[in-house]
């Protein structure tokens, strides 16, 4: 793993892929982490899987419950038009 978190992988089937990894930190209203893996397939298609999960860390965050849901789908769909 280098000094950021990302880690270049090479999967059984030969195609590059970066991974990197992330957590909250202390302080932060959710608590949970997220990893973003990029590979090209064999077709040379570029794909891209976020795996992510949290829980809320402050009353604020448990007290926005829908909303805070909706922020997350929100950025999400960020991370996937970013990627394009």
């Amino acid at each position: 793993m280098t000094p950021s978190g990302r880690r270049r992988t090479a999967p059984r089937s030969g195609c590059p892929r970066e991974r990197t990894p992330y957590g909250t930190v202390l302080g932060h209203p959710e608590s949970g982490e997220e990893a973003f893996v990029v590979q090209r397939n064999a077709d040379n298609l570029v794909e891209l899987e976020i795996v992510a999960f949290s829980r809320p860390a402050t009353r604020l965050a448990r007290f926005g419950g829908a909303i805070t849901r909706a922020t997350q789908s929100w950025i999400t769909h960020r991370y996937v038009a970013a990627i394009r």
